[in-house]
């Protein structure tokens, strides 16, 4: 890498690969959610217009106990156990983990790069030397960013902005990993 100069960020690693832009990032994980939560919302398809349909009938029922000049028998968050939404927000859950983690640690590990990235044209790479992020590396990366965010939305936020103002424009999940996100040709 080019010595450092103050205030200035190196805009490649050290063997000279350029360092990949964050525009081209962001969009790159804008293709790659659109892809997982498809791919995701149709796994869980059956228990979404089961839920649906839960709701439909829960809003039947409390608008005919109204005409027949009743009161609501239940409060507003019984929706949540009599329309089956705690099956569907598992059901959801399970699926987007085991896509996301089927998708992200298998392209980041074998090809460097998820679909998205692919199309940005940026991959993941360690930080020490060229080559393939490890299997450990790939799963470090998943697990820092979309398991850990997913809990920690304030943790989520920070990674996401923490390459606006390191060195090596490196996310939280990155560094953590030991990897780096370079321009791919």
């Amino acid at each position: 890498m080019p010595p450092q100069v103050y205030g200035v960020k190196p805009t490649t690693t050290v063997d000279g690969v350029p360092l990949a832009g964050l525009g081209r990032r962001f969009v790159a994980r804008l293709i790659d959610g659109l892809l997982t939560g498809t791919v995701a919302t149709l796994l869980t398809l059956p228990f979404l217009l089961t839920f649906l349909q839960g709701v439909s009938d829960w809003v039947d029922e409390q608008n005919r106990i109204l005409e027949q000049g009743g009161v609501m028998t239940s409060d507003p968050f019984t929706i949540y156990s009599q329309t089956g939404f705690w099956t569907y927000a598992m059901v959801s859950l399970a699926a987007y983990v085991l896509v996301t983690g089927l998708y992200t640690v298998l392209l980041i590990r074998f090809k460097g790069a998820t679909l998205g990235k692919k199309a940005m044209h940026v991959r993941v790479r360690p930080v020490a030397a060229e080559g393939l992020p490890t299997w450990g590396q790939a799963t470090t990366r998943w697990l820092m960013y979309e398991v850990l965010g997913e809990i920690v939305s304030m943790y989520a936020l920070l990674d996401i902005l923490w390459p606006l103002w390191d060195t090596n424009k490196q996310a939280l999940h990155d560094k953590v990993a030991k990897t780096i996100v370079v321009s791919a040709p």
